[in-house]
């Protein structure tokens, strides 16, 4: 399995630290942001297997927005985007984003949740090419 590259926007520093220890044995490189702004200039500094994103992002804007946005940016049109939330899945339909993403995961979430979607997107993609 080769390394992904993965790009999770939250602006809470213990939530980032924790999806790091979740993910730390497995092959992923993450690299964090803690707002919109920071996000886009990652995501034209570098290029992202996956995405992760907080919907509410406290400081500079919230994530359904920087969703929009990187669905309109050269070469993210189909990358694969995970909403990483603590509203539930009604609150989340509210965004208007469900065309968007590839799957909604509410926190807290356990571990093994979120390395089995990020594997599932990983073995499907594989299986396509």
């Amino acid at each position: 399995m080769s390394i992904k590259s993965i790009l999770y926007v939250e602006d809470d520093p213990n939530i980032q630290m924790l999806i790091r220890l979740f993910l730390r044995n497995e092959p992923y490189e993450i690299i964090t942001a803690d707002n919109p702004e920071e996000a886009q200039d990652a995501l034209l500094s570098q290029s992202f297997d996956i995405i992760i994103v907080d919907l509410t992002l406290q400081k500079d804007g919230d994530g359904a927005e920087l969703i929009r946005t990187i669905r309109k940016m050269p070469g993210y049109e189909a990358i694969p985007i995970f909403v990483f939330s603590g509203f539930d899945e009604s609150h989340f339909r509210k965004y208007n984003i469900d065309g968007l993403i590839q799957r909604f995961i509410r926190k807290p979430a356990k571990k093994n949740i979120l390395i089995d979607t990020i594997r599932r997107f990983h073995d499907t993609t594989r299986s396509q090419k």
